[in-house]
C-alpha cells in the first residue's frame, strides 16, 4: 500500500542495501485499556523484536500512530527515521483514509537487530 511504499523509501535512506535482507513490519500493537499500565506494551514489543531477531529478520519498522506508542518502541531501542503527515497522505485513488486520526503523523521506527 501507499503507507509502505513511502515507510520503505525512509528506510533506503537509512540502510546500504535493503535488497537481500528480511525487513519485519509492526503496524499495530493494541493493549485493552483494562490492562494497561502492567507492562504488556512493552512485553509485546520486547517478545516481538526478540522472536523476529530468532527467525532471521535483520530490521524492524514500525508504524507509531501516538507519542506513547513511540515513547514505547523508543524504549525498545528503536529510533524514530521519519513521519508521515496524515493531512498530506492520500491513497491512489485520492482518498484520505487517516484525515481523522487525532495526531498529524504516523511516526515511522526502526532497528536493526
Amino acid at each position: 500500500n501507499a503507507m509502505t511504499s513511502a515507510c520503505e523509501t525512509l528506510l533506503i535512506e537509512n540502510i546500504r542495501d535493503i535488497r537481500n535482507v528480511k525487513v519485519a513490519y509492526i503496524s499495530f500493537i493494541c493493549v485493552d485499556k483494562n490492562f494497561r499500565r502492567k507492562n504488556i506494551g512493552d512485553m509485546l514489543v520486547s517478545n516481538s523484536t526478540c522472536m523476529l531477531k530468532e527467525i532471521g529478520f535483520k530490521y524492524i519498522v514500525a508504524y507509531c500512530t501516538s507519542y506513547r506508542s513511540r515513547a514505547l518502541f523508543e524504549n525498545n531501542g528503536y529510533r524514530y527515521i521519519g513521519g508521515i503527515n496524515y493531512h498530506n497522505f492520500s491513497m491512489l485513488d485520492g482518498s484520505k483514509p487517516y484525515i481523522s486520526m487525532p495526531n498529524d503523523e504516523c511516526s515511522v521506527m526502526f532497528i536493526e537487530l
